[in-house]
C-alpha cells in the first residue's frame, strides 16, 4: 500500500503556553505517563477494528500539551496520527457521521461481548452501562455540519 505524500499541517502547530504546563514533580510524571497509556491504545485502534483510535490521540495529546511541549508538537505535526488531533483542536466538534459510525461500532462491539462472554449477571450489567454511558457521552458532545470536502465521492 502506497502512502499519500506527506502534507505538513496548515502552519506550525502551537506553541504551549509555559503558564499551562504542570510543574515538574510527580503530577507531571503521572499525566506525562497517562499520555503514553492513551496514545499506546490509540495504537490498538489502529489494529483494532472494534477500538477507535482518535478519542486516545487526543487524550494523549491533551496530557502532552501539558507536560511535554515537544511530545505533543511531534503528535500534532504526524502526517497519521496528527489530522484527527488537529482537527478536534479546530472544531472541538464531531460530524454526525463520525458519531453514527463510534455508535454503531460500539454497539456491534458490545452486544458481540455480551453474546459471547456476558450472557447474565454483573458483567451484563457492567456491559451495557458501559454501552450506555459512550453513547451519552458521544451525543452530548457538539456535532458540525460535514463540510463539502468530506463528503465521500
Amino acid at each position: 500500500m502506497k502512502l499519500p505524500p506527506h502534507t505538513p499541517p496548515a502552519g506550525d502547530p502551537p506553541e504551549v503556553e509555559s503558564d499551562a504546563l504542570i510543574p515538574e514533580g510527580p503530577r507531571r510524571t503521572l499525566v506525562y505517563g497517562l499520555g503514553y497509556v492513551l496514545f499506546a491504545l490509540g495504537m490498538v485502534g489502529l489494529a483494532l477494528p472494534v477500538m477507535p483510535t482518535a478519542p486516545f490521540l487526543v487524550g494523549a495529546a491533551a496530557c502532552w500539551a501539558r507536560t511535554s511541549p515537544g511530545v505533543y508538537r511531534w503528535l500534532l505535526s504526524h502526517r497519521l496520527l496528527g489530522p484527527p488531533v488537529r482537527e478536534w483542536r479546530a472544531h472541538r466538534s464531531l460530524t454526525l457521521r463520525t458519531k453514527l459510525a463510534f455508535i454503531a461500532l460500539v454497539s456491534v462491539s458490545t452486544g458481540g461481548s455480551i453474546f459471547f462472554f456476558a450472557r447474565e449477571g454483573w458483567p451484563y450489567v457492567a456491559a451495557l452501562s458501559l454501552w450506555l454511558l459512550l453513547v451519552i457521552l458521544t451525543l452530548r458532545l457538539p456535532t458540525r455540519p460535514i463540510r463539502p470536502s468530506e463528503v465521500p465521492s
